[in-house]
This record gives C-alpha cells, structure tokens and sequence, in this order.
C-alpha cells in the first residue's frame, strides 16, 4: 500500500472538505498526485495499465455526498493515464461507524455483475484505490473478493493512512 501522506494537518482537511464538504471537484486534483504511487505499484507487472477498482461506499454514505467519492477519483486518476476504471459493483457487508477494531478487521466487500466476473475470468492486474486507510480491514475485505473474483491485486494506492504507531514504525526500520 502507497499513500500520499498520513492523515493529518492539511491532507486531513483537504480529504473532509472533498468527502463531507461538497467539494467534489477536489478529486480531479487528488488524482495526478496519486498516478506516481500506482505507477511505482504496477513496476515489473504487464506493460499495460492496470485497472483502478475503488473502494465502494456504504449506499447512505453515497446519497449524503450526492456522489460516490472514490469512483469519481478513478474516473479523474483514468484521465489522467494512471490506468483503467474498473467500477465494479461492490458493497461492504457493514459501515465502519460505531465499531471496533476487533469488527472492522472481519470487514467483506460482495462483488456482484459481469464486469467482476469478466475481470475475473481475464486475471486482471488491479490496484485498490481509497481515500483513507486506518486499520487496513477495507482494503483486506477488497483484496479477498477481488482475488476471491480471479482478479490480480498489484497493491492499494491511497490518499491518507492513519498514523502509524511508533512502536511499529520503529520496528520496520530495525527489522
């Protein structure tokens, strides 16, 4: 998994005002500076571009935005030749509001449709993409049913991750 910063300061702001704040637009700006992140993903793998499948958002989350958020992120990242939009339909089995740790980690993502099982059946190099990543359940949930499908999970591009805590930090760079 690549990010482009960790989620605080002013990508935490920059990341509420395009999510809850209305400020949609702010996507196609994200999009650009995330390209580098699955370009250095997909070093070594077929020489195509992969396809770019987002994260799905709960149906409640999408209707209060007015727009699902990350599929438009793929849609402006296509545009700007980091890959191919795979918007699959996919859903998670449950919000993440309100749980623990303990919970989100046993978090599913259901595929269903024929754009799934066509990738699927192809093998099709793919990068997650997401806005922020905190305890990693999404994208485990996503990276299960994308090859659970048949699909070839190159990694996760996101925006944010959550800080990391300094023990673990510590122990990546002695380990």
């Amino acid at each position: 998994m690549l990010a482009l910063g960790e989620y605080g300061g002013d990508l935490q702001r920059l990341i509420l005002a395009w999510k809850n704040g209305g400020m949609l637009h702010l996507g196609a700006r994200i999009a650009p500076a995330l390209a580098p992140a699955v370009a250095r993903l997909v070093e070594g793998a077929d020489p195509a571009p992969p396809f770019l499948v987002p994260v799905p958002s709960q149906r409640s989350a999408r209707l209060r935005r007015g727009e699902d958020h990350t599929a438009e992120l793929v849609r402006a990242m296509e545009r700007s030749g980091a890959g191919h939009a795979l918007l699959l339909r996919a859903r998670p089995t449950t919000a993440q509001e309100g749980q623990g740790a303990r919970q989100r980690r046993t978090r599913q993502i259901l595929l269903r449709g024929r754009a799934a099982r066509e990738a699927g059946r192809q093998g099709a190099p793919v990068v997650i993409v997401d806005d922020v990543v905190t305890t990693g359940s999404t994208l485990r949930g996503m990276h299960q049913a994308l090859t659970s499908a048949g699909m070839r999970v190159l990694g996760a591009a996101v925006v944010a991750s959550a800080r990391v805590p300094a023990q673990s930090a510590a122990s990546e760079r002695t380990g």
